[in-house]
């Protein structure tokens, strides 16, 4: 059976179909329901594109349902947070964020995060 996820969009047109990456919650029932993850993906608007993915629910900012799903193939989990201000727009951090793996011996929060230089280490540590 197919895992069933769910995504909060600004509008529904803003989403386009392809590589993408967004924050996605987990409809499985049990104590793991709506566990949040960063991911990136291959998004379709029709399972016949993506015979592989899973339903995919696209919700607005409002909460408001779009009547039928979307289909989702993750690629790869990526770090369960973004890198940016506290009042920044989510959406947009997420745009400009790039997500590269470090060489050995580089440092960093998370072997993903490409570190900008003028941001001190310790405001990207997650804290567990």
């Amino acid at each position: 059976m197919a895992r069933e996820w769910q995504t909060f969009v600004r509008k529904f047109e803003d989403l386009k179909e392809g590589r993408a990456k967004l924050f996605i919650k987990d409809l499985a029932p049990g104590p793991r329901k709506y566990d949040t993850r960063f991911v990136e993906a291959q998004i379709a608007k029709s399972n016949e594109v993506l015979p592989d993915g899973d339903p995919l629910y696209l919700r607005s900012e409002s909460g408001l349902k779009r009547p039928e799903p979307w289909y989702i193939k993750v690629i790869q989990e990526l770090p369960p947070f973004v890198p940016g201000k506290p009042w920044e727009d989510v959406y947009d951090a997420i745009k400009r964020t790039e997500w590269v793996h470090l060489p050995a011996g580089e440092i960093s929060a998370s072997p993903f995060v490409k570190r900008d230089p003028h941001v001190p280490l310790s405001t990207k540590m997650l804290h567990k």
